[in-house]
């Protein structure tokens, strides 16, 4: 699962995840697969109790293969499905690869690199090195 998050487009993590907790809450409550939740509804309207919070904290933990376990609090501090979800995608699904993402960005050397070591004089070297170890 989480490997298929990964490398999937934002939007698509973001129905994926969205999928995944409505159907672990719908286990948890015991709606049945016709009973559609409302992402924005609050857990506790639809019966989720204490009890039910950890249990469904216990069931996303290891549907993902998470190797630490989620906060005791997860349910209260994300109430809704979507608050789930977003939690979920910013804290615990892997940065997307590069290719899912599309782009191989290169980063822009520091100004400093644009010049060889050989142009600078001793004062600049030390002036940078100073710099880069904060002690300027």
């Amino acid at each position: 699962m989480l490997e298929e998050l990964r490398d999937a487009t934002p939007i698509r993590r973001q129905e994926l995840l969205l999928t995944f907790v409505s159907e672990h809450v719908g286990r948890v409550i015991g709606a049945t697969a016709a009973q559609a939740i409302d992402p924005k509804q609050p857990l506790n309207e639809l019966g989720l109790d204490s009890l039910m919070a950890v249990e469904l904290r216990n069931r996303l933990g290891t549907a993902l293969a998470l190797t630490r376990s989620l906060p005791a609090t997860l349910v209260f501090d994300y109430p809704t499905l979507e608050a789930l979800a977003a939690y979920l995608d910013r804290e615990v699904v892997p940065a997307p690869s590069a290719a899912a993402a599309g782009t191989h960005k290169v980063s822009e050397p520091p100004p400093e690199a644009a010049r060889s070591v050989d142009d600078l004089s001793d004062e600049e070297i030390e002036r940078l090195y100073a710099s880069k170890m904060g002690t300027s």
